[in-house]
């Protein structure tokens, strides 16, 4: 799941302030996916506190249920709703892949990610689609686009993570991670090109606008298959969540 769709969750989740998760908040909210600490905060989302502490587990606890359910034990099980249903990504994998070639949108016709990692991942993307084509985003698009900016600042994210004791993960170049997320929100044209644009990236396209329309018409034909109810029970579990594991500060300064 990207940032609409983090930001829908944790707004539906009646654990924050009314749209702070996608203004002032949409920084601690994202910051997992810059610094890559998932599989670090799957095992210690618990110890998050404060403010940025209850939005970084809201990110965490979204990302575990829609991977492995809402059932929090180990061994990670892999039966959250987007390996359920990854069969209909997966019919288009081996096409996706050449045909972005062939329409220069990619350098290469090799896959640059396993078929399970594409297939589920493009299920999250999809979420966030048929969120953003509902016009939820619209209204936040802007202000939500400048603050997630001003956040990627290389001091403010490492003060973060020292406050928050996360660890950066090894394989993780910060200030590269940075730069690339603050091009690919600087390039959407909408709310829908802030995963559009992320997948093209995860998957080694040239990230372009041309590629988040290439990318559009997959995740499109997956939207034909899966219903706006069915979208609606996916956030509402990773919603329901996020409520019962995180508790706003009482005393927080809004």
């Amino acid at each position: 799941m990207y940032i609409v769709g983090h930001c829908y969750i944790a707004e539906s989740s009646g654990v924050f302030p009314s749209e702070l998760p996608s203004t002032t908040g949409i920084g601690a909210l994202m910051l997992p996916d810059y610094v890559n600490c998932h599989n670090w905060g799957y095992d210690n989302y618990a110890i998050l506190t404060g403010c940025d502490g209850m939005l970084v587990r809201a990110h965490l606890i979204t990302d575990w249920v829609v991977h492995f359910g809402s059932s929090f034990t180990s061994p990670r099980l892999r039966r959250g709703w987007a390996y359920r249903r990854l069969k209909l990504s997966a019919s288009f994998y081996e096409e996706f892949f050449s045909r972005a070639y062939a329409e220069g949108v990619s350098k290469s016709p090799v896959p640059k990610d396993s078929k399970r990692g594409f297939s589920h991942s493009m299920m999250e993307y999809a979420i966030d689609s048929a969120l953003c084509r509902r016009g939820w985003f619209d209204s936040r698009f802007e202000v939500g686009t400048n603050m997630a900016l001003q956040a990627l600042n290389l001091h403010t994210v490492k003060k973060s993570l020292c406050k928050l004791c996360i660890p950066l993960d090894e394989g993780t170049d910060l200030e590269i991670e940075l730069a690339s997320y603050a091009n690919r929100l600087r390039m959407a044209r909408d709310p829908e090109d802030f995963a559009l644009l992320a997948a093209a990236r995860k998957f080694g396209l040239i990230v372009s606008t041309e590629s988040a329309d290439f990318v559009r018409q997959y995740i499109s034909h997956l939207l034909e298959e899966v219903d706006n109810n069915e979208i609606e029970a996916v956030c509402h579990e990773c919603a329901e969540a996020v409520s019962n594991l995180c508790k706003w500060p009482e005393d927080a300064a809004l």
